[in-house]
């Protein structure tokens, strides 16, 4: 008699957490990842483009919309296993955000002149 409500039990949990939604926590047996990247793509893209504002004649932002993609590429290289290219792409892009920053702050700073189509 006391393995009665022992299977009981059991058989309430396993129904409880099949019933509740938890199904979906299963591993299916075959990933795609073209199409887990096809979702990251829209998701950057999306995001990439909610930073980029246009007020007036000028548009603001397209530097972070930049860097959002590049943040993007370098998690999904990540994510497929390609560390090498995530380090490159990592080393690149502070190279050329460093590099180009400074350059931007010398002319802007250093020669007295107005940035072109600042007003």
């Amino acid at each position: 008699m006391p393995a009665f409500p022992l299977r009981y039990t059991r058989q309430c949990r396993f129904r409880a957490g099949e019933s509740s939604g938890l199904a979906f926590l299963r591993i299916p047996a075959r990933i795609d990842p073209t199409r887990i990247v096809e979702g990251v793509i829209g998701g950057i893209g999306f995001l990439g483009a909610g930073s980029i504002i246009r007020s007036g004649g000028s548009v603001h932002g397209v530097t972070t919309g930049a860097a959002i993609w590049i943040a993007g590429s370098i998690g999904v290289a990540c994510a497929t296993g390609n560390l090498v290219l995530a380090v490159m792409v990592t080393a690149l892009t502070m190279v050329i955000v460093l590099v180009l920053g400074a350059l931007e702050n010398r002319f802007q700073n250093g020669s007295g002149g107005e940035r072109t189509g600042e007003r």
